[in-house]
């Protein structure tokens, strides 16, 4: 029996940065305080007798005892395992930085944990703290090759075996700068506590996973508040004392997006700016120093404020208490609103304050017969919209393509941005600083992609302007749409190169520079992709658009040829007839962002008479922004929809992508139609609602 080998391989990664350092590097590093987790030291850590990474890959290698568990559950996924070498060359805050499955991870982290003592790591001679990651994926392979073996039968399926590989570490992923620091402060948080109890502000994690392991001062322009008049409020009723917080078992877990609040035993503080300082401690980045301005302003506010639960904001209390709050301030009554069939705690993560639901009428259009690469067959349009002759009109464009064998679709880009920008001193800094990161690709990549395991770095364009260096990461999401995926990504890349980039002083960072062009039309994105770039194409026989649209090829084509001076002339993103409408209508039925309308409406229209006497038709979606996972694609209804469609559950998403252009071109076949044969306002007249 031929046997199926399932691979656990790190991934692609530029290793071996640790041990070719610039002499400018090495002499930032060893200005650094004692206490500091090191990156890269002149001497890393070294396993007993030698051999660098190729020696601690091999040690994990042999200590990994996987359990048995579903392979299909795994394959694509990826473990992150962080540990630091301590001066006394202790593997010690062994953790997993990015998770797929309980029983796994504790499996790495043991196999970590069981390395033997190091020789540590020195910088100018010392020992020093030295962090270090390593990244495991998994993925089916045939051809086993040369590489680190090791066997085990998996039960739940036959003759399957896990075959594993690690690759060398790679420096953990955060270095955070001054910079980015300023970022775990919340903005505008700062305010006085009622009854002249203190000073509070809060911090949130915006970084990596870490515990914080102490609190030791806080400063508010020239007043020191010591750690003994500080408490950390944990948000679940917890209060613990600064002084209370230790890395001896005290330590306070603080995963990404969790927020502390800062109470300080001070006077109030009067209105105005203030410069605020925090010195605290984490287990990954040691001692960490944040410095901001943020303002006191009036606590005056009149205005009658939303109800909400701090212990649930979901549950039916707290909704009544919104729908009565609602009713009373409009003095209206709202019969239909407030009605809904799903568990509202479902809208975590989805939508804030709720207090209804907005019903939408849904109308079925089709079957439409698509031949995709993904998407293959006869499929039901689900279409959310309140335009009358909208679903009419699609149904029709539907029909006639139907009776010419379907339209063919294709998937030929993928790419969501995120695009930091750097500001110099003058263009030679940012041209300078563009070249670097060109020939840094490399160590970037990683340092991206350690943040998700979906999430692939493919490229980065650098644009320059002025003095100013504009990066544009290209990743591909998997099936989600990936907006915040990759911002997160990209963050974590730019926390690395703004540790480690040398060259002329970076003067201000921004995380997004506008030229992602999120939620706006954009021409680059024509140009360079947004999403999905999809292409829905096909041959229209002259008889079948002659019978069913009253209008022939050679009418068509040429109102296609005055239709493009217009847009032209215009300035539109669009030579087409409507492609928002099937979009939004699908967006708003499927759960998508339906604000992605914006760049998803971007179109390019092509029409010809064949050689036959028959039309060709096609249309480039240019920025597709489509997901099957995450957003609002699992809420009740929209994922209804999604399993109309086929397109629920993994790698689904360019199936969508298929679907929803095949759509758009049969919209843009029935209106193009319509309006060459003067059909358009009599539909209107029929269908719609224009008297």
């Amino acid at each position: 029996m031929k046997h199926q080998w399932l691979i656990m391989s790190a991934i692609a990664l530029a290793i071996g940065s640790a041990w070719a350092q610039t002499p400018a590097t090495l002499k930032a590093a060893a200005t650094a305080p004692a206490h500091k987790v090191y990156t890269y030291v002149e001497e890393m850590p070294q396993p007993p007798g030698g051999g660098g990474n190729a020696a601690i890959v091999a040690l994990i290698q042999q200590s990994i005892h996987l359990p048995p568990f579903s392979v299909d559950s795994i394959v694509g996924s990826r473990v992150m395992v962080a540990f630091i070498v301590t001066e006394g060359g202790e593997v010690r805050n062994v953790r997993i930085r990015q998770s797929i499955d309980k029983r796994i991870d504790t499996a790495v982290v043991r196999a970590v944990q069981a390395l033997p003592r190091f020789t540590p790591g020195r910088q100018q001679g010392r020992p020093v703290k030295v962090s270090f990651m390593v990244p495991i994926t998994f993925h089916w392979q045939q051809d086993l090759g040369n590489i680190w073996t090791f066997c085990l039968k998996i039960p739940t399926f036959t003759a399957v075996h896990l075959i594993h590989t690690i690759s060398p570490p790679i420096p953990m992923v955060f270095t955070p700068s001054p910079m980015l620091l300023k970022l775990l402060y919340t903005r505008g948080s700062l305010h006085n506590l009622p009854d002249n109890k203190g000073v509070a502000f809060s911090i949130k994690n915006r970084l990596d996973t870490v515990k914080v392991t102490g609190f030791r001062q806080v400063q508010i322009g020239d007043m020191v508040v010591p750690a003994e008049k500080i408490q950390v409020d944990l948000g679940n009723g917890e209060i613990r004392l600064a002084t209370d917080i230790n890395p001896d078992g005290q330590a306070i877990e603080l995963p990404v997006g969790r927020t502390l609040m800062i109470v300080l035993d001070t006077p109030p503080l009067a209105e105005g700016i203030h410069a605020v300082q925090a010195w605290f401690s984490t287990d990954a980045f040691g001692d960490l120093h944040v410095e901001v301005e943020d303002a006191i302003v009036s606590a005056s506010n009149h205005k009658p404020r939303i109800p909400r639960s701090d212990e649930d904001d979901y549950s039916e209390a707290a909704i009544a208490a919104r729908q009565r709050f609602a009713e009373q301030f409009s003095g209206k009554e709202f019969t239909h609103l407030k009605h809904y069939s799903f568990d509202a705690h479902q809208l975590q993560g989805n939508c804030e304050h709720f207090m209804g639901v907005a019903q939408i009428p849904v109308g079925l259009a089709g079957p439409l017969t698509v031949n995709g690469e993904h998407a293959q067959g006869d499929f039901l349009i689900p279409m959310a919209t309140t335009e009358g002759t909208l679903v009419a009109s699609y149904n029709r464009g539907m029909q006639v393509l139907n009776l010419c064998g379907g339209v063919k679709c294709t998937v030929v880009g993928d790419a969501m941005q995120r695009a930091p920008v750097f500001v110099f001193d003058d263009a030679r800094g940012a041209r300078d600083f563009g070249q670097w990161v060109e020939e840094n690709i490399g160590q970037i990549r990683p340092q991206a992609e350690s943040t998700s395991s979906v999430a692939k770095l493919q490229y980065i364009d650098t644009y320059l302007s002025n003095k100013f260096a504009y990066l544009r990461f290209n990743y591909s999401t998997g099936d989600a749409a990936g907006q915040n995926m990759v911002g997160r990504a990209t963050f974590a890349a730019c926390s690395w190169i703004l540790e480690n980039y040398k060259g002329p002083k970076i003067e201000h960072f921004y995380l997004e520079s506008n030229f992602a062009t999120d939620k706006k039309a954009s021409q680059i994105n024509v140009m360079r992709t947004r999403g999905k770039r999809v292409v829905a194409e096909a041959v229209v026989k002259r008889d079948v658009l002659m019978q069913r649209m009253r209008v022939t090829p050679e009418q068509l084509a040429y109102h296609g040829q005055v239709s493009n001076v217009g847009a032209f002339i215009s300035g539109a993103n669009n030579n087409g007839a409507h492609s928002a409408n099937g979009i939004t209508a699908l967006f708003i039925a499927t759960g998508q962002d339906v604000a992605n309308v914006s760049e998803s409406s971007a179109g390019i229209l092509y029409s010809e008479v064949t050689k036959e006497g028959d039309l060709y038709i096609s249309i480039t979606i240019p920025s597709l922004i489509v997901a099957t996972h995450g957003g609002g694609t699992g809420l009740a209804t929209q994922n209804e929809c999604l399993q109309m469609l086929g397109c629920v559950g993994r790698g689904t998403v360019r199936k969508f992508a298929e679907i929803v252009a095949g759509v758009v071109l049969a919209g843009e076949l029935s209106l193009g139609a319509a309006i060459s044969s003067s059909d358009w306002v009599s539909s209107h007249e029929q269908y719609g609602r224009n008297r």
